[in-house]
């Protein structure tokens, strides 16, 4: 039983030692150019090992986006505990959201897209689920807080916060302009929670871009 534990240990350990590494270099050049023979190499394991493991490059893949979830996921709920506000709230997501996208190399998504749309679907179910499960309890607390407005429709005005910030981090930006990021997160986002924030939400708003 323990030699069993030992190897299966050892198993898992290897298994998440490729998962880390794929992650990494998908990260830094794309899908596309990322070989299984690559990943073995700076994994320091043999192709064949990876092979056992994930019969397909699609698998990997998989498997990479799961564990990408998932600590976005805790990074969520880690804004959640932190933040003493909603307004701080949406700023610490904005900061996040921008920060994730500078990890990841320019062709990623795209590859994604391309190649593997089964994958890109289920991983932006995924993603959508997850944020709009923040974003609504979000704005329940800031109903509660007087903060926003409580006629609202809770689920509708989530949904379109949510777009507003994929929005705002799929346009294209030109090199030639100063405009970047986090004034588009702006004219988009904050200017719409003006529209639903309460006298008190607008004086916490202005107090915190202040």
């Amino acid at each position: 039983m323990y030699f069993y534990a030992s190897n299966r240990d050892d198993g898992m350990e290897t298994k998440q030692k490729i998962i880390d590494t794929a992650i990494e270099l998908f990260q830094q050049n794309g899908i596309k150019s990322v070989t299984m023979d690559w990943i073995a190499s700076e994994a320091g394991v043999s192709k064949r090992t990876i092979y056992e493991i994930f019969t397909k490059k699609a698998e990997l893949l998989k498997a990479c986006m799961d564990k990408i979830t998932e600590e976005n996921l805790n990074a969520l709920h880690q804004i959640r505990q932190n933040s003493t506000c909603f307004f701080e709230t949406i700023k610490q997501l904005e900061e996040f959201h921008i920060q994730s996208l500078q990890r990841f190399h320019p062709n990623f998504f795209l590859d994604v897209q391309k190649s593997f749309p089964s994958l890109w679907k289920k991983m932006n179910d995924q993603n959508d689920t997850m944020k709009m499960s923040e974003i609504m309890y979000f704005l329940k607390e800031s109903i509660m807080n007087g903060l926003i407005r409580a006629d609202l429709h809770i689920t509708f005005i989530s949904r379109v916060i949510l777009e507003l910030f994929k929005l705002a981090f799929s346009i294209e930006l030109d090199n030639d302009t100063r405009i970047d990021r986090k004034n588009i997160y702006k004219d988009l986002i904050i200017n719409y929670f003006r529209g639903i924030a309460t006298d008190k939400g607008l004086k916490e708003l202005e107090q915190l871009e202040h």
